[in-house]
């Protein structure tokens, strides 16, 4: 229940100071929030369908510096990029003119950095993993903490290191570009039998060949 203390000489403002002492548990809590976060699962960079990150930990913020002093893998995101066309078809006309008549969405291409630290087997082994993944058709994840772009795959990467950038970290670049899944169409009772689809596994029941197709079987090519 809150108490009115009036605003007199020599009573002290009891109720800005509890206003202030809440201030700085909300901000306290918040910040530990934060923290915490850092600390827990990944939510940026190539994640594979299963929620798990495609290449290690894929940290960033404090336990980016954690890992790279640690030596788990010392790897992190060092930037996102997504990019999304759409393209307007257009017909020639007389004189000149064009027709715009239809606007298809092509699939959208991203572009994810890793930095990579570590030993040498451990940046060996994410080149290994990013040669190996963009060899498949593995389809992956492109993870945000706002959004989740689902199914693309990789379609190149590449890296630069120099003697005096890279030597022992450097930073992969690793192209990555929508994949449509889309199902296939089923027709039945279709107006003809040539309309319907196929339909493997079902039962075929046999029948006696007649003289003819026996004969035209057993036949010794060249013979007549």
């Amino acid at each position: 229940m809150a108490v009115d203390v009036p605003q007199a000489p020599g009573v002290p403002p009891l109720l800005n100071q509890i206003a202030s002492v809440q201030n700085n548990v909300v901000l306290l809590v918040a910040d530990a929030l934060e923290v915490v976060g850092l600390f827990q699962t990944p939510q940026w960079g190539l994640f594979t369908q299963g929620g798990q990150p495609a290449f290690g930990s894929g940290s960033t913020g404090i336990i980016a510096a954690v890992l790279q002093a640690l030596g788990p893998g010392g790897q992190s995101v060092g930037g996102v990029e997504y990019r999304m066309d759409h393209r307007i078809s257009t017909a020639p006309q007389e004189q000149g003119a064009f027709l715009s008549y239809n606007k298809v969405a092509m699939p959208w291409e991203g572009r994810v950095t890793y930095i990579i630290g570590g030993t040498s087997a451990q940046r060996g082994s994410f080149l290994m993993s990013v040669d190996a993944a963009q060899a498949t058709l593995t389809l992956f994840n492109l993870l945000m903490p706002e959004y989740t772009y689902a199914n693309c795959n990789i379609v190149h990467h590449d890296f630069r290191r120099t003697a005096y950038k890279g030597v022992s970290m450097f930073a992969v670049d690793i192209w990555i570009e929508q994949v449509r899944v889309t199902g296939t169409a089923a027709f039945s009772q279709t107006a003809t039998p040539a309309g319907a689809a196929q339909v493997n596994g079902g039962t075929v029941a046999p029948t006696t060949p007649t003289p003819a197709q026996d004969a035209a079987a057993h036949a010794i090519p060249g013979q007549q």
